[in-house]
Parts: structure tokens; C-alpha cells; sequence
């Protein structure tokens, strides 16, 4: 509250005199808000300094008003260039349009949002925050201020996935292990189930394998393993996946593929690819490979029940001779005169 006195009755009544005391008092509550707005800021600069987590405090509209010493850490950007900016600057472009829009409707609606937010660094390196943005609602009822609190996790998440890949990938060859794969196939049946697909699964193992090892090394072993994953991913789609189950043993998992036909022109990619020689050692070593394929749903709901089909038609494949691809026995051909004969193909 403003007060004046004066030494006579009436002395500030004028028109002219009123509109001046009005104007002074104006500027009076003004300068009185911002030394208050100012005493708050430097409380808040005090109470937060010592504070690891980034804070910083927007406007309704975004526009950063205040921030702590930790955002510059965190971000790279210093004060001066975050007031008067929105959090777009932070922005790394791997949230994509319905992330922020359930994220704006949910705090201009007054409700707290906390989640994980990829935000990219003043000299453009990503970063993960754990991020929570509490809405302040004024004495209107409505939102006067967000306040944001954003700590850094990305050292977090990066052990998780190390952690991920180690529980899920072959350490020698970078593929997809036995865990991962009975994981991957159960999707897929999933997937087919759902969408009323077929799928295939080839079942692939090395002929003669244990040669290479005898003859020349396990170091050489491994290289022929590494080269042997190579050549299978460089064979398949994206959606496909290539694991290895266990020492020479491998497998395809190829989803929505309906029929014998385009998994036996899968498989004989593979031959193709595997055929040709590896540099091992400074020599050149060729091999074989023995491939078994069934069909899901036709020759198992399963997934033990896929792997065993395939894993049978394999070694049928090996009796057969190697280095071909046979069937699982389920699904003969109608021109066959015999139901349960079912053909290999390869070269033997």
C-alpha cells in the first residue's frame, strides 16, 4: 500500500494530481514486483545452487525464465543463451510428434509428467534425463509456471543395454544367442497367429566343423564362425533373424514367409554364400553348411515344436549327404507317391 499526507485538505484532489499520484504508484508496484521477483530468483540461485539435478522454471507458454548452475552443466549451454528460450533448444529429435503432444496435455491440464527424455547437448552429443515437469497453478486456477527437473541417466541406460546385449547376444559373433532366439521365435509365432501368416525356421549346421578345429586351431574355428554370421545376415531381410544356438549351430527365423518354395530360395542363397571360400589364417578354407526348414504354423504351434521339426529335417539333410537343405517331414509334396517321402535338394 502507498501512503501520502499532505499539509492541507483537498491538496491532492486535482484531476491532473490524482492521474500523477496514480502513474507514480504504478511504477511504484512495479519496481516493488520485480526487487520481489528479484529477491525470489536470487533465493531460488541460493537454495538450488548446491543441487545435482538440472531445474529450470518456464513461463505457461515454455520460455525458460530461470535455470541452475547444473542445466549449464548438463546441457552446455550457459544461462544467457537458455533465458528467454524455450526447452526446444534441447531438442535431439528422437521423441517424435504424439511423445510431446501426450506430454503437453498432460501438464497444461495441471498433472505432473515424469519420463525418460532423450535431449541432444550444446555441441550436439544426446544425453538420456530422467525428467519430471510439475505444473504451478496460480490463484486463477490456472498454470502460471512449469517447473522442470532433469537428471542424467544416460550412464545408466548404457550399462542396462551392455547388460541387455551381454544377456541376449553371442559374444564371438555379435548375433542373436539361444536366450534371444527362443524370445525371437516366439514372436513370430505370435505374428503369425495373429495375422493368420505362415513363417519359416531354417536350422543350419556346419558340416564338418570339428575338422577345422582338429586341423587347424580354435582361433581358426572362431574366425570361420564369424565370417559363417556374416554371410547368413548379408542373406536375409531386416525383419529376419539370424542366431546362433550353439557352436556350429545356427538359425533363421523368417517371418510372414508363406510358403516351402521361398524358404528353399532362402536356403539356397545360403548355400551359395557359405560356399564360397573364407580367408582363415592366410589360407583359404571352404566348408559345407546342412539346413532343415519347417513352416509355422504347419509344422508346430510351438516354439519347441518348430526348433524340433527343423532340427529333424536337418540332420535329415546331413544323412542325406550335406551340404543341402531338406524339409520337415510334416509337409511332402502332393506329386510324391510316397506321403512320407520328402525330397532333399543341395549339392551332396
Amino acid at each position: 500500500m502507498l501512503a501520502m499526507y499532505g499539509r492541507e485538505a483537498g491538496q491532492f484532489d486535482a484531476p491532473e494530481t490524482l492521474s500523477r499520484l496514480d502513474a507514480v504508484g504504478a511504477r511504484l508496484g512495479v519496481a516493488l514486483e520485480a526487487a520481489s521477483q528479484q529477491e525470489w530468483l536470487t533465493l531460488l540461485d541460493t537454495a538450488l545452487a548446491g543441487v545435482g539435478n538440472a531445474v529450470f522454471i518456464t513461463d505457461p507458454n515454455g520460455v525458460i525464465l530461470w535455470a541452475n548452475r547444473a542445466l549449464e552443466m548438463l546441457s552446455g549451454y550457459a544461462n544467457a543463451d537458455v533465458l528467454g528460450k524455450t526447452p526446444h533448444l534441447f531438442h535431439s529429435g528422437a521423441q517424435n510428434l504424439d511423445f510431446y503432444q501426450r506430454f503437453w496435455n498432460a501438464i497444461k491440464n495441471g498433472i505432473t509428467w515424469r519420463g525418460e527424455i532423450v535431449n541432444r547437448r550444446r555441441d550436439g552429443r544426446r544425453y538420456t534425463a530422467s525428467q519430471t515437469v510439475t505444473p504451478l497453478l496460480g490463484s486463477n486456477g490456472q498454470v502460471s509456471h512449469y517447473v522442470a527437473i532433469l537428471e542424467d541417466i544416460s550412464e545408466r541406460k548404457a550399462s542396462e543395454e551392455r547388460m541387455h546385449h551381454t544377456a541376449n547376444y553371442d559374444a564371438l559373433t555379435d548375433l542373436p544367442n539361444r536366450a534371444c532366439f527362443f524370445d525371437r521365435l516366439g514372436q513370430a509365432l505370435a505374428l503369425a497367429r495373429r495375422e493368420g501368416q505362415s513363417g519359416a525356421l531354417l536350422f543350419l549346421d556346419l558340416d564338418r566343423f570339428k575338422q577345422v578345429n582338429d586341423q587347424l586351431g580354435h582361433a581358426a574355428g572362431d574366425a570361420l564362425l564369424v565370417g559363417v554370421a556374416q554371410r547368413l545376415r548379408e542373406q536375409v531381410r531386416e525383419s529376419d533373424t539370424v542366431a546362433r544356438l550353439a557352436g556350429d549351430e545356427f538359425t533363421v527365423i523368417l517371418p510372414r514367409l508363406a510358403t516351402l518354395e521361398a524358404a528353399a530360395g532362402i536356403a539356397d542363397k545360403i548355400l551359395d554364400a557359405i560356399a564360397a571360400p573364407f580367408a582363415i589364417a592366410g589360407a583359404e578354407l571352404t566348408i559345407g553348411i546342412s539346413i532343415g526348414i519347417a513352416l509355422f504354423p504347419q509344422h508346430g504351434e510351438t516354439v519347441e515344436e518348430v526348433l524340433n521339426a527343423a532340427d529333424h529335417a536337418m540332420y535329415r539333410a546331413k544323412k542325406a549327404g550335406r551340404n543341402g537343405y531338406a524339409f520337415a517331414e510334416a509337409v511332402a509334396p502332393a506329386a510324391a507317391a510316397d506321403p512320407g517321402l520328402v525330397p532333399e535338394h543341395g549339392n551332396v
